[in-house]
Order: structure tokens, then C-alpha cells, then sequence
């Protein structure tokens, strides 16, 4: 069940609306489109499409798994089948403390690229700059954060 219809004001103004199904909860999802009811229908389109391919439910729960969880999934990963997991909990820490709590859909490269910059600035234990083996380090962990949580389809792309 999809449908447009659009929603008139008492000041006259209107806008047009999709409405359907959500296969993921089951809910009913309306969202306002625009001014044109083409506009509402490619939309409309396009949301049948990536539900038949399957790949709606994906994007769906990308947008909802933040960067903590699955950072956490790989902890206890790391913790179980790993002898180098405390190093995998520095490194955790240290992409937590830079990144933050975000969702996971909205991580982009230049952000990576941000914190390999901050990181290359800042101080170790020893009061030497941080080396770029310990940066790599980093980035291979965050690689392999996402590369599990793809594989165990929490998000949808990595």
C-alpha cells in the first residue's frame, strides 16, 4: 500500500506527500515531498525500488547503528579470539574519544583524514609526536570496526 495525495492548508497552500508501508516495522511512514506531485511520485518510486532490491531495510538500519555499538561488537570480538586486544582497546578508546557517538551512515573520509591529522599532532606517553605506525594501528582497527559490523549486516556498506 503506497500512495501521493497531497495536503491542503486553510491558507491555500499545499504539499504533496508519499505514504507507505515500512517493511522493516511494519509502520505507516508518510513524508512531505514538495510542490510538485512528480516530485512525490519519483520518490515514491524509487522507495518501491530499493524495497524490492532490498536494499531500503539496509539503509534503514544503517541510519540507526551508531559508531559506540559497533565499536562495542568489536571489543568483544577482540577481547574473546585476540592476545593483541589490549591494543585494540587503546586504539578504541582513541577513535571514541575523536569521533563520538555518531550514526554510523554519517561517517565520511574526510573525517578519517581529520583525525589522522589531529592524531599526527599530538603527544604520546613519552612526550615524542605519535608515530605513524601508531596511527596506522588506529586505522587498521577502525577498518576492521566497520569491516565486521558489514559483515555481520549491521550496517549496509563499508
Amino acid at each position: 500500500m503506497a500512495n501521493v495525495f497531497k495536503r491542503v492548508r486553510p491558507s491555500g497552500f499545499y504539499t504533496w506527500y508519499i505514504r507507505y508501508r515500512d517493511p522493516v516495522t511494519g509502520a505507516d511512514i508518510k513524508k512531505s515531498v514538495g510542490k510538485t506531485k512528480a516530485d512525490a511520485e519519483r520518490l515514491l518510486t524509487k522507495i518501491r525500488g530499493q524495497i524490492d532490491e532490498g536494499s531500503y531495510e539496509s539503509k534503514q538500519r544503517q541510519q540507526k547503528v551508531t559508531f559506540f555499538e559497533i565499536a562495542e561488537d568489536f571489543m568483544a570480538y577482540s577481547r574473546a579470539r585476540k592476545r593483541s586486544w589490549v591494543r585494540d582497546q587503546r586504539s578504541v578508546t582513541k577513535l571514541k574519544e575523536f569521533f563520538g557517538d555518531i550514526p554510523c551512515a554519517r561517517f565520511r573520509r574526510s573525517m578519517i583524514d581529520q583525525y589522522i591529522a589531529s592524531r599526527k599532532t599530538e603527544q604520546g606517553r613519552n612526550g615524542n609526536l605519535i608515530q605513524a605506525s601508531t596511527v596506522n594501528r588506529e586505522l587498521a582497527c577502525l577498518k576492521t570496526i566497520f569491516r565486521r559490523a558489514y559483515m555481520d549486516q549491521r550496517i549496509a556498506y563499508n
